[in-house]
């Protein structure tokens, strides 16, 4: 993974997104420009769990619950905790610990959201 690239594109200025991609194996779990470019640093791995994953969590929501905030916590010794709440008031409603990863150690933050159209899509909090 090129840690650079991946902080570069992260920490980017953005004021939306022009498009959304999706990869085609998961063709219901869209990403904006941002995320592809920090996935296109070396974390399409991240998108492969997120898009995976995230259905079954939105399947099992309350209504007026319609967007994760998606952590990403990698510790020094390259483990990472991906965690999702809907809202700061509840405990995580998604779990996941990986036990090697080359993203740069600190926390990510992605914005994961059901518009009701069937897809889920994910954009960085920046693109918001």
């Amino acid at each position: 993974m090129d840690s650079s690239a991946f902080a570069k594109a992260y920490n980017k200025i953005r004021n939306g997104t022009d498009g959304f991609h999706f990869s085609p194996l998961l063709r219901r779990f869209l990403y904006s420009d941002g995320v592809k470019e920090c996935a296109d640093a070396g974390c399409h791995w991240l998108l492969d769990i997120l898009g995976s994953e995230l259905p079954k969590v939105f399947r099992y929501r309350l209504p007026h619950q319609s967007a994760l905030i998606i952590e990403v916590a990698v510790s020094d010794k390259s483990v990472a905790v991906i965690t999702g709440k809907f809202s700061d008031d509840l405990p995580p409603q998604y779990r996941r610990k990986v036990d090697w990863t080359d993203l740069p150690a600190g926390t990510w933050q992605f914005y994961v959201s059901d518009d009701g159209d069937g897809c889920l899509r994910c954009i960085l909090l920046t693109e918001y």
